[in-house]
């Protein structure tokens, strides 16, 4: 009986071992694999067409249909550096609203600008993400939006800071609840950007690196904005990373960012 119970134990441990290493084979194959469709394939779903100026509507059919395609399939919609279905993620890229940091003179201009820009960018992140499978699948498509959405708030704070440098100080003193909702917008941003580095994210190692070059690149600019409490626990959170990050890269990224930041 023992014997019995033996040989059946030592079969489930290698079946067990067989069904594990299908799985990270699939999922291995799943991410090198391109699943997204043709513009053809788009156009023929409703999808708008890349060819012309697209206007804020169009930018709105294209994102709903992502969602709608997402939908049904989940593996199909376009992909950064896929021959069949680029051109569509850069459009879609290219036609997001973009906040021009030198347009100083119009700030509420810009600051509107900004708030179409995440209205759209939340959409699309969100059908790029958030789960595991769709984190190794889509990894170059979530983090271009993370680069993109460090890059767009790391520009409106920049704009904030020169349109608060010409207040009066009554008028700056009178700011001062503005000045905690921008910081704790940038703040967030940038934590959950950092948290992107942790293990259980499975974005692939370059696409972190990159994110990790964007980040050290961007906070030095809104680092003046921050109150020593914000700026604190980001530090601790960048050190965390720059010691205990499985990537020998994104160690050394962050490492010089804190030399930067002092």
């Amino acid at each position: 009986m023992s014997c019995v119970a033996l040989s059946l134990g030592t079969i489930m441990k290698k079946t067990l071992l067989i069904l594990f290493g299908f799985v990270i084979n699939f999922i291995s194959c799943q991410q090198k694999t391109d699943l997204s469709k043709t513009l053809e394939e788009y156009y023929a779903l409703g999808f708008p067409k890349i060819e012309m100026d697209w206007s804020e509507q169009d930018l709105e059919n294209a994102i709903k249909s992502i969602e709608n395609l997402k939908v049904k399939d989940e593996f199909a919609l376009p992909k950064m550096d896929s021959p069949k279905s680029s051109k569509y993620f850069d459009k879609i890229i290219l036609e997001l609203p973009k906040v021009d940091s030198n347009d100083s003179l119009r700030p509420n201009y810009q600051f509107r600008k900004f708030g179409e820009f995440e209205r759209f960018l939340t959409r699309l992140a969100f059908a790029y993400g958030p789960e595991e499978r769709f984190q190794i699948y889509y990894s170059n498509e979530a983090i271009e939006i993370n680069k993109l959405t460090i890059q767009e708030i790391t520009k409106v704070g920049q704009l904030y800071q020169s349109m608060v440098n010409r207040m009066s100080d009554s008028i700056r003193q009178l700011n001062k609840e503005n000045d905690i909702k921008f910081e704790g917008g940038i703040l967030k941003v940038y934590e959950a950007s950092l948290e992107t580095h942790e293990s259980y994210n499975k974005f692939d190692t370059e696409d972190k690196i990159e994110l990790a070059k964007v980040i050290s690149k961007n906070l030095t600019k809104v680092w003046p904005l921050m109150t020593n409490n914000s700026k604190n626990s980001l530090t601790n959170q960048i050190k965390s990373i720059s010691t205990e990050n499985e990537i020998k890269e994104v160690r050394d990224l962050y490492k010089s960012l804190i030399t930067k930041l002092k």
